[in-house]
């Protein structure tokens, strides 16, 4: 019985391990005119990957969330990479009392940045209008 007891919490400690090494899974949510994936990432708390946008030349523009200091708002710093490095890189305030949205792809695609009562953020891509690949 005591044997069976440390074997269940063996097994309990290394899906514990399992599941906070994973990797988030991105859930695929839009996709641009020129081909490019949009995709966002579940429950973006301090320091964490909110969203990415794949471009078909290899570039990557990634939102994380730098968190919020006690009554203040979060900051969401937005990053260009491609092969060579960082492209661009800015911030923005998010109102945790406000919905926030940016508007991408010259208005076809809409990203939509919500705060949490578990004081995360989520991030939402809508597609506006059907992508006609250019």
């Amino acid at each position: 019985m005591k044997q069976s007891g440390i074997a269940l919490a063996a097994l309990c400690a290394i899906l514990l391990v399992v599941t906070l090494g994973a990797a988030p899974v991105p859930l695929t949510n839009a996709t641009l005119s020129d081909g490019s994936i949009a995709k966002v990432y579940d429950h973006c708390g301090d320091a964490d990957l909110c969203a990415t946008i794949d471009y078909t030349n290899g570039d990557r523009l990634s939102f994380y969330s730098e968190g919020a200091a006690s009554g203040q708002p979060y900051v969401v710093n937005v990053v260009r990479t491609n092969t060579r490095g960082t492209v661009f890189e800015y911030s923005r305030r998010i109102d945790r009392n406000y919905h926030e949205q940016l508007t991408l792809d010259r208005g076809n695609v809409h990203l939509d940045i919500d705060y949490l009562n578990d004081g995360t953020l989520r991030f939402r891509f809508s597609q506006i209008n059907p992508p006609s690949l250019r």
